[in-house]
């Protein structure tokens, strides 16, 4: 679902992509999209790019996008550099459109590898706190539904919890807030609610088969 975009979020997504791409070095191009920002090209993609634009910034719950008109049909500009609808960004930079930054496994595999918004109230993906609450929220959605993880009285915990649950639901693919960190305590939290919610619906169906039965 397409989003208006904020301008806390546009500028946070600024200056990320502007550090971003000054470590990048060469053979990289910036196409000026929309809104002051713009997207990382490879040199040899950077004039097709330009032929085939103008290029638009727009942004999605999943991220901030290029995206054009081509041949009357909407497009982003990731989506067309891979002739795939289900594509990924393998640093989870959603303007950073070099060919060695982009992935297709399908649309699972796309959903389960995407950041978390840039406006809530936590900088970790998955991490969250409600009003008037000290400790910090964490959940996690898959093909079942969202998985409640807990709170947690620090920020870093609460994603490290998030890191643990992903990785055991959705292996190596699955976007994580910290890398090569200690995850044992973590993963046994994560794993604790991932076997309640696995008990609660095997006991809902043996309720739901003993009303059918009658017994």
């Amino acid at each position: 679902m397409d989003t208006k975009i904020q301008k806390p979020e546009l500028t946070l997504y600024r200056e990320l992509l502007s550090k971003h791409v000054q470590s990048l070095g060469t053979g990289v191009k910036k196409l000026p999209i929309s809104q002051g920002v713009f997207a990382i090209l490879d040199e040899f993609d950077f004039q097709e790019a330009v032929d085939n634009g103008p290029w638009f910034c727009q942004a999605t719950e999943g991220g901030v996008y290029a995206r054009a008109v081509i041949k009357g049909k909407p497009v982003y500009l990731h989506q067309w550099l891979m002739n795939s609808c289900h594509v990924g960004f393998i640093n989870k930079t959603s303007l950073d459109c070099r060919r060695s930054n982009l992935f297709t496994l399908g649309r699972r595999g796309v959903m389960q590898n995407r950041t978390g918004k840039l406006d809530t109230s936590s900088n970790f993906k998955g991490v969250f706190k409600r009003k008037n609450e000290e400790s910090w929220c964490t959940e996690i959605k898959d093909k079942i539904g969202k998985l409640w993880l807990g709170r947690h009285k620090s920020e870093r915990q609460a994603a490290l919890v998030y890191d643990a649950a992903a990785e055991i639901l959705f292996g190596n693919h699955a976007y994580r807030n910290f890398v090569d960190e200690d995850m044992r305590e973590a993963r046994a939290i994560a794993q604790k609610y991932i076997n309640r919610r696995k008990t609660r619906k095997k006991n809902i169906a043996e309720e739901g088969l003993k009303r059918y039965l009658g017994t």
